[in-house]
């Protein structure tokens, strides 16, 4: 996934923020600020858009309207974003409070649900569940695997390195889509089980004829050649030649395939790694004391 453009309105501590991923040329870059400036409550608000949740375990979702906005400003999010070369628009309105028309009441605001849009390239608009559906779809992982792969919030990172290897492999598949080259493999290891179940079976035959001609005497095996008795074994050994260069043909091009597509996977496109570090951290001043171990990487400040 490569983010575009953020954008939020009335959204945890930003009033109006607009965020433009796409003046930043490189693939990894920092988003740096003091503590409480809003670095976090940028990647809420990219999981919002995408999922409807909180990215962190300690945020409600109930929670995201903003105290520093008039209630007359709608908390809304819209992000932008690529994959796989087609873009897609999420404009999500959190659950919020909003003032009452007749001021008469009790209560001089009232709550307003939750709705989400998803726009698509083709101009097709999708609302509420089935626009949550496709974005899960489009992005190919639920929220719990990009919290753990895209997008792992600050202390988390220690969950992924603790989970077993087959969550690990499960999740880098869907993240990568090297589903097809898994079904490849499964089919490489099929035929390899066949091969050798039939290479057994020649090999039996083989040591059962071995051992009745090692039990015949010269004169026996002499007789044995003269009458032709022994010619289906040169005519076996023959067509056992012939199937092996054939599975040995079938088998160098069988890897030389996976050999392409392996190269070709490595130009797939990957996640945009951002990074938080605080002004006031060890990060930060490690980042400006040795730049050229960053080099080709962007920042930008949080003010």
């Amino acid at each position: 996934m490569k983010p575009i453009y953020l954008k939020m309105n009335s959204f945890g501590s930003f009033v109006d923020q607009e965020i433009d991923f796409s003046r930043l040329k490189e693939n990894l870059f920092l988003i740096c600020g003091d503590t409480g400036s809003g670095k976090s409550t940028i990647f809420d608000a990219i999981v919002f858009a995408l999922y409807g949740q909180a990215g962190s375990q300690y945020r409600s979702k109930y929670n995201f309207q903003s105290e520093f906005a008039p209630l007359d400003l709608v908390p809304m999010v819209k992000f932008v974003f690529e994959i796989q070369h087609q873009t897609y628009t999420i404009v999500r309105k959190p659950k919020h409070k909003r003032l009452k028309k007749r001021k008469s009441s009790k209560e001089p605001y009232t709550f307003v649900n939750e709705t989400v849009e998803l726009f698509l390239e083709n101009g097709t608009v999708l609302n509420q569940k089935e626009a949550d559906i496709e974005i899960e779809k489009i992005v190919g992982l639920t929220k719990s695997q990009f919290m753990q792969i895209a997008m792992i919030a600050q202390g988390e990172f220690r969950e992924l390195l603790k989970s077993d290897s087959d969550k690990k492999r499960e999740m880098f598949r869907k993240l990568f889509h090297t589903e097809k080259y898994n079904t490849i493999i499964e089919i490489l290891k099929e035929k390899l089980t066949a091969l050798n179940h039939q290479l057994n079976e020649m090999k039996m035959f083989v040591t059962l004829q071995v051992s009745q001609i090692q039990g015949m005497d010269s004169s026996q095996y002499f007789e044995a050649v003269k009458n032709g008795q022994l010619s289906f074994l040169e005519s076996f050994l023959n067509e056992l030649e012939l199937k092996f260069e054939k599975q040995k043909e079938e088998y160098e091009v069988s890897v030389f395939h996976l050999e392409k597509i392996l190269k070709q996977s490595k130009h797939l496109e990957g996640p945009i790694l951002i990074h938080v570090i605080t002004k006031k951290g060890k990060g930060y001043k490690f980042a400006e004391e040795t730049p050229d171990k960053f080099h080709g990487i962007s920042s930008f400040d949080i003010k």
